[in-house]
């Protein structure tokens, strides 16, 4: 299911992926490298959050000021960015298909 606008919970985003199996967000094609690095950082933001708290704080700042920087003005990318953010551990894989107009579309799958 493509969807443009984010929904207004935590709860409903994990009910619609868990409900559809996944979900899609066209971004720019200029903005995948922007994408899959903000998804790295928030990769190594939970593996430091295993290892030692005070660097993970520190490191989350960073990570956020970076994502509120990097989706300034690029609503579908920063809408995408939150959706992983929200939903990773509910995020089985995550393809990336080009599609019409200079455009990606990115699609989680969920767990199953």
């Amino acid at each position: 299911m493509e969807i443009t606008e984010l929904p207004q919970s935590y709860i409903e985003l994990i009910n619609l992926l868990k409900r559809e199996g996944s979900i899609s967000f066209l971004i720019n094609r200029e903005h995948k490298k922007r994408f899959y690095n903000c998804t790295q950082r928030l990769n190594k933001l939970e593996t430091l959050f295993g290892k030692n708290k005070v660097w993970a704080q520190i490191y989350g700042l960073y990570v956020g000021v970076l994502q509120i920087l990097l989706t300034l003005n690029h609503k579908n990318l920063d809408n995408a960015v939150t959706a992983y953010q929200l939903a990773w551990r509910h995020i089985e894989t995550i393809q990336g298909q080009d599609a019409e107009g200079n455009k990606t579309k990115v699609t989680f799958n969920a767990r199953t």
